[in-house]
């Protein structure tokens, strides 16, 4: 079974199971450290590999393990990625690699789970911490799977927000990207009316129905479905939130805003800091109105009115 990993993207190898060589099979590894202003750049080093997915550890410095399904792909990368990480200096060690015997990585991830602050209001946390909320908290919980958004990663964290400060008493919201539906369900516990919880992966489609469900969303309140923008009925929504990545989001810019009711809003979130900036020219130049831009841990995200 492949290792657990923490990565930005949802990694499709994380379906694998169990095979009848895993009792001897071996997960190849690479580990370097880079300065934590160029974290984001070496992740992108890492999406470019054919890693399997890849675990980062935040500090003063960050350090980044990759795994591998063989070895090959282990050495490719490492060639990839020395010129880069020798460029740093000296200063910096070389990577380092080696592998890993299988076991349950899964087990072994869930005791490392805990609760995550994502704002002053929202917490998230895996059904098996359950998490004690205090007057004015909302606790989600999500259970960590394969589609992103357990809380963890910073754009999240930036999603949740703007909604936080977006979402008006029963007002109709459309999380656009759902994954695990995190969105969706801190929509409704901020007094959105009804929710579509829109994805055109059946595997996050399946997770965030089961979410929802957990959380004590109604059906006649939140649904999930699979599928584009077609999908999310002929209805415009108050509010739409779509934290994906910059270059599925510039193509989605004026859909969205056919969808949106007048006086709508949308909030925008996947960006990085490099990239805001640029993504909210855009949606000036198209005649949006940026109404507030927020950033955490060098993701990035804005709510405009279309």
């Amino acid at each position: 079974m492949v290792p657990a990993v923490d990565v930005r993207r949802r990694p499709t190898y994380l379906c694998a199971v169990n095979d009848a060589s895993s009792d001897t099979r071996r997960w190849p590894w690479i580990t370097f450290t880079v300065p934590a202003d160029r974290a984001d750049e070496a992740t992108g080093w890492c999406a470019q590999t054919d890693s399997c997915g890849w675990q980062v550890e935040e500090g003063e410095a960050v350090r980044l393990t990759l795994y591998f399904a063989d070895p090959i792909a282990a050495r490719a990368a490492l060639q990839s990625l020395g010129p880069r990480l020798t460029a740093l200096g000296p200063q910096w060690p070389a990577p380092a690699a080696g592998e890993l015997d299988d076991r349950d990585w899964a087990a072994d991830w869930q005791q490392s789970l805990h609760p995550i602050a994502a704002t002053d209001r929202i917490v998230v946390h895996p059904p098996s911490v359950p998490f004690a909320v205090r007057p004015g908290q909302i606790a989600i919980a999500i259970e960590p799977r394969q589609a992103f958004g357990t809380g963890l990663h910073a754009s999240t964290q930036v999603s949740l927000q703007l909604l936080e400060e977006f979402v008006r008493p029963a007002s109709r919201c459309l999380d656009l990207g759902t994954g695990s539906g995190v969105l969706a369900i801190a929509a409704v516990a901020l007094g959105a009316a009804h929710v579509v919880a829109l994805d055109t992966d059946p595997v996050a489609v399946a997770e965030a129905a089961a979410n929802l469900l957990a959380n004590g969303v109604p059906a006649a309140v939140g649904v999930a479905l699979c599928g584009g923008l077609d999908r999310a009925g002929a209805e415009p929504f108050d509010l739409i939130v779509a934290n994906l990545q910059s270059g599925i989001l510039e193509p989605l810019v004026e859909p969205v805003r056919r969808r949106l009711a007048p006086g709508g809003l949308a909030l925008f979130a996947g960006l990085t800091d490099d990239e805001i900036g640029g993504f909210g020219a855009l949606l000036t130049g198209a005649g949006w109105g940026v109404r507030r831009v927020c950033n955490r841990a060098g993701w990035a995200g804005l709510a405009a009115a279309g």
